[in-house]
């Protein structure tokens, strides 16, 4: 997918091929695919499950304003949901904020059906790119 140049030319540090560009160009406005959420709640069927789930979001968007909050109801469960990431990695990264700070402790990140913008799907990909190539130059001189 991505290439990495040759020792000679280490600086360069990505290298976009035709067919990522190609596809990007082709993308709509809004993206649906599998991807990941962290669940802050997972209850039962009842009127208290529908409240806490709804506690739980209320505080999540205080918390952590900038991802989005979903509560639904999964038969026979009420859960909450907080962001839409293409990565695990990038779950992770909140699910460690929450724990960092004490908040949700008992969450753990659900592969979901996700919804991103074209530019966050996007942006998603070149921070993921330049995530892995740098990890391969440090790797790579390492070696030495």
């Amino acid at each position: 997918m991505v290439a990495l140049a040759s020792a000679q030319a280490q600086d360069t540090l990505l290298l976009e091929s035709p067919i990522q560009t190609h596809v990007a160009d082709t993308l709509p406005a809004k993206i649906k695919f599998m991807g990941y959420r962290v669940q802050i709640y997972y209850g039962g069927n009842d009127r208290n499950a529908k409240n806490e789930a709804n506690r739980r979001a209320n505080r999540a968007n205080v918390w952590f304003g900038e991802h989005k909050v979903y509560t639904f109801f999964q038969s026979p469960h009420w859960k909450c949901q907080v962001g839409n990431f293409r990565t695990r990695r990038e779950a992770e990264q909140l699910l460690n904020e929450m724990r960092d700070n004490g908040r949700f402790p008992g969450a753990v990140i659900v592969r979901a059906k996700v919804v991103m913008s074209r530019h966050d799907y996007e942006a998603s990909l070149r921070n993921d790119t330049i995530t892995s190539i740098n990890a391969a130059v440090r790797d790579t001189t390492a070696c030495r």
